[in-house]
C-alpha cells in the first residue's frame, strides 16, 4: 500500500509539473487542474498525518538504535519541508486565476521545488524508513497503523480513493494493489467508483 501511494504521488507530481507550465496558455483548464490537485493534496496530507501520528511513533517504540532514530527524525524533518511547499502551491491554485500569491513562472518554480523535495523524500522513505519499519514492527503494529489510516480517512472518501490509487497503473499493478481490499468493495469500485472517476475531468 505504501508503494502504491508513492506511485500515485509521483504520477500526480508529473501532472502538476505539466499543469504549472501549461496553465498560462490554457487557463480554461484551471478547474480540471484544481480537481486533480485537491485529490493529490488531500491524500498526501492524510499519508503524512498517519505516518507522523501512528507509523513512525510505533517504529520509535520498537527500536533504540541511534541510526534508526536519525532515520525517523529525517522523515519528520522532510515532512516539515514538503508540507509548507504544498501550502504555497495550494494557495495559488485554490485562488481565482491571478489572485493567488504565485502565478506564471513563480508558480512553476514553486511546483518544481515541491517536485524535487517530495521526490527526494519518497526515495529516502523507500530506501531507509520502510525497510526499518518492516524490520521492527509486529503484525499488530501494522494492523493498528492501518486501522488509524482507515478511521481518519473515512468511508466517504473510498469512492474517489480507490480509482485515484490505481489511475495510470498497469492491469497487473492495479490487481496487486486492489487485492488488499475486500471483495465487495472491489465490486463497487468496478461497477460504480471507477466509471464515475473516469468521467471527472482532471489536470491538463
Amino acid at each position: 500500500m505504501m508503494l502504491a501511494l508513492h506511485a500515485a504521488f509521483r504520477r500526480d507530481l508529473g501532472h502538476l509539473a505539466r499543469a504549472a507550465e501549461g496553465l498560462t496558455r490554457r487557463p480554461e483548464r484551471r478547474a480540471a487542474v484544481v480537481r486533480g490537485w485537491v485529490a493529490f493534496r488531500d491524500e498526501l496530507h492524510h499519508h503524512h498525518t498517519v505516518e507522523d501520528t501512528s507509523l513512525w511513533p510505533a517504529v520509535r517504540r520498537r527500536t533504540s538504535a541511534c541510526a534508526d532514530a536519525e532515520v525517523l527524525e529525517a522523515m519528520e524533518w522532510e515532512h516539515g519541508i514538503v508540507d509548507p511547499l504544498v501550502e504555497v502551491v495550494d494557495a495559488s491554485l485554490s485562488a481565482p486565476a491571478g489572485a493567488g500569491p504565485l502565478d506564471g513562472s513563480d508558480l512553476a518554480a514553486a511546483v518544481d521545488e515541491l517536485h524535487q523535495q517530495l521526490s527526494h523524500h519518497l526515495r529516502h522513505e523507500e530506501q531507509d524508513a520502510l525497510p526499518l519499519a518492516l524490520r521492527v514492527l509486529t503484525a499488530e503494529d501494522w494492523h493498528a497503523s492501518s486501522a488509524t489510516a482507515r478511521k481518519t480517512k473515512g468511508l466517504r472518501t473510498i469512492p474517489d480513493f480507490l480509482p485515484w490509487l490505481t489511475d495510470g497503473r498497469t492491469a497487473e499493478e492495479s490487481a496487486s494493489t486492489l487485492a488488499l481490499f475486500p471483495g465487495p468493495l472491489l465490486a463497487l469500485n468496478g461497477r460504480f467508483f471507477e466509471p464515475r472517476y473516469r468521467r471527472q475531468d482532471r489536470w491538463l
